[in-house]
């Protein structure tokens, strides 16, 4: 009895060694085991730029393009690039930007985008080594390229040795590139590299900048300039949805709206400004007024700094317009029927671009414009200013302008609003084309 047991035992053993054997040489956790999956690229790395593939696939690779702004005081032109780079449909944006102003944020983060924007990120942060996890941009887009390329001298160096970022820099004083300067020093290796262009804030500039400046510069390749007007939409509340004569539907300025009065934006600083000048023209006006609407008109000024002296004769017609959000600052603008440039030097017709021109555009108010000023900043037409003639002053034109109907000025207006929003499109279509032509360039996808 015993000795049936213990062979009995002894078969349960056996049977039980030979199940434990086939259990763990056929184990299914064995076969599904899998190597670590793809990790983090590090910093040095690149992702590969976007094809123009199905934007709403959740597997493309995205084009990490970086804005950056260190001078304090550019928003609208930062505004404008992130509206027109990161249209683009595989664009992830990165907006580094010293400070902020007046609410620019808001307005950006009101762009219809493919992907979300983040807020604007401190200035300190962009290519930090405290952030291992920040991506080094395949496009760079330096907003103000005369600070950035000084500010991120370090880094340059760093980014070119990689070959992977691509440098748009956006130029504001087309004369401080001429052969010998620090700027020349700082880009040139990437000019040699195919890596940087230039982009300007208007077509005169860019000119200035290819005749003036980098025509004397002794590079084996030739900077390639580009200009891209800094417009960018924003929700005026003076529109309103209404029919045209032949029953199209668009959005229309508010006639009731409108004010008996004209703007001038800006740094009230006196050289950027002939303040005085510009009051002996409104004094002279008031004290020959033939109407009514010339005698309640109002001229307001937009702007901050050092407020200028106004003559005791005109102040009930001065108001000056300061610490103003943007949304606030284009709201008072669209309901004048002018803006007046008033430039005090000849450098905004030739190398410098003019914040007012963009301004009008933007609060689709008409700019008071001479033929001087058609032939630099020739993305205007005579559809959308008030022409200043030959040998006529900008206030005289104000009261020729007043004594029209104010259907017609309305109408005006509408046509700034129209081309306002054709340039906005064509911004985003004309850095489409840089950006494709960039991608082919430095042999990446497209």
């Amino acid at each position: 009895m015993i000795h049936r047991r213990f062979n009995l035992l002894i078969a349960l053993a056996v049977l039980s060694v030979f199940l434990l054997s086939s259990l763990l040489l056929s184990s299914p956790v064995r076969n599904t085991l899998r190597l670590p999956g793809p990790q983090t690229a590090p910093p040095s790395s690149i992702q590969e730029p976007f094809s123009h593939a199905d934007t709403t696939s959740t597997t493309f690779t995205p084009l990490h393009i970086t804005v950056t702004e260190t001078g304090g005081s550019h928003d609208e032109v930062v505004a404008a690039l992130v509206h027109s780079f990161g249209s683009q449909p595989r664009a992830k944006l990165d907006v580094y930007q010293l400070l902020p102003r007046y609410g620019i944020e808001d307005i950006m983060a009101t762009f219809d985008l493919p992907q979300k924007l983040s807020s604007p990120r401190r200035l300190q942060s962009f290519l930090s080594w405290t952030e291992p996890e920040q991506k080094i941009p395949d496009i760079w887009v330096s907003a103000t390229c005369e600070l950035d390329m000084i500010r991120f001298k370090e880094n340059l160096t760093m980014l070119l040795e990689q070959e992977n970022t691509y440098i748009f820099c956006t130029v504001h004083h087309a004369d401080r590139w001429a052969a010998g300067t620090e700027l020349r020093k700082a880009v040139t290796p990437w000019l040699e590299k195919g890596r940087l262009e230039f982009v300007a804030l208007s077509p005169h500039t860019a000119e200035y900048l290819q005749r003036k400046s980098i025509s004397k510069w002794k590079t084996t390749r030739p900077a390639l300039i580009r200009y891209l007007v800094p417009v960018f939409p924003v929700d005026l509340p003076t529109e309103h949805h209404g029919t045209m004569d032949d029953g199209e539907n668009v959005l229309l300025p508010d006639a009731a709206q409108e004010e008996l009065g004209f703007a001038l934006q800006g740094d009230y600083d006196p050289n950027r400004r002939d303040y005085k000048s510009l009051f002996g023209r409104l004094e002279s006006f008031l004290q020959s007024a033939d109407t009514e609407a010339k005698k309640n008109i109002t001229m307001h000024l937009l702007g901050h700094g050092n407020k200028p002296t106004v003559p005791d004769s005109i102040k009930s017609h001065v108001e000056f317009n300061e610490h103003l959000t943007y949304v606030e600052y284009y709201k008072i603008i669209s309901r004048t029927f002018a803006l007046v440039p008033a430039f005090a030097s000849q450098h905004y017709l030739d190398r410098k671009a003019s914040s007012s021109v963009p301004a009008a555009l933007i609060a689709g108010c008409p700019l008071v414009a001479t033929e001087e000023m058609m032939n630099s900043y020739t993305y205007l037409n005579r559809d959308v200013v008030w022409l200043q003639e030959e040998g006529e002053e900008d206030m005289h034109v104000i009261g020729r302008v007043l004594k029209m109907e104010a259907e017609a000025r309305r109408r005006k207006r509408l046509a700034v609003r129209d081309r306002r929003d054709e340039i906005v499109k064509e911004n985003v279509g004309r850095v489409g084309g840089w950006v494709e032509e960039v991608l082919q360039k430095v042999g990446k996808s497209v």
